[in-house]
């Protein structure tokens, strides 16, 4: 019983410091909201007119014969992460509710950073340590700041992390657990590719 009081205790503990870094990333450097690059101003753009029923494209610059937007399919960004933006975003150009998905979504990769830590029994202050660095490292930051599907690309890879070193610590018995975390395994997989797709080559190196 102590045990798991003293695991709950760590685990509450962790995730309000990490949450605390998070927090003071995402004010610290978006004050005025999450920084644009092309890139952005197109998934803003996809993710508006999905979220207005228009489907995955893009907003034409010019106006069609009766004086209105026209669209274009669009083939080149993956639809996870408009997708994502459609759910929070109001307007084309609604960067402050981005750095709110962009914060959660920092908290989330330091969580898993400290799960793989823990899956491979690295000490809770050690594993803490090393997912705080993690999240202030330069890469990470310079992520975290822009509206990039990176932000939600670099989860689910450290969600995958997490899986394998999960099913790699199961007893070969354990066939239901095993079965789950394969299912869990590609449905990740899946999310991965549809954020980018370099995802593909990234699962490739998954056997290696």
């Amino acid at each position: 019983m102590t045990d798991i009081k003293s695991d709950l205790g760590f685990h509450i503990v962790s995730i309000v410091a990490l949450a605390l870094v998070a927090v003071f990333l995402i004010r610290a450097l978006t004050p005025y909201g999450s920084a644009t690059s092309p890139d952005s101003i197109s998934y803003l753009d996809i993710g508006f007119n999905f979220k207005h029923g228009q489907g995955l494209v893009t907003t034409n610059l010019s106006f069609d014969a009766t004086g209105t937007n026209s669209y274009s399919p669009q083939r080149l960004w993956p639809p996870a992460y408009p997708a994502l933006l459609s759910v929070l975003i109001t307007t084309p150009f609604d960067v402050e509710r981005v750095r709110f998905l962009s914060g959660i979504l920092l908290l989330l990769s330091g969580i898993l950073i400290l799960l793989i830590l823990r899956a491979g029994e690295v000490d809770w202050l050690v594993s803490l340590l090393i997912a705080t660095l993690a999240m202030l490292t330069l890469s990470m930051v310079l992520v975290y700041t822009y509206v990039w599907s990176e932000t939600l690309f670099i989860p689910i890879l450290l969600g995958m992390v997490l899986v394998i070193f999960r099913y790699l610590r199961l007893r070969s018995d354990k066939v239901l657990r095993k079965s789950i975390l394969i299912g869990l395994f590609v449905v990740l997989s899946l999310a991965l590719v549809l954020t980018r797709y370099i995802g593909v080559s990234m699962i490739l190196l998954f056997p290696l």
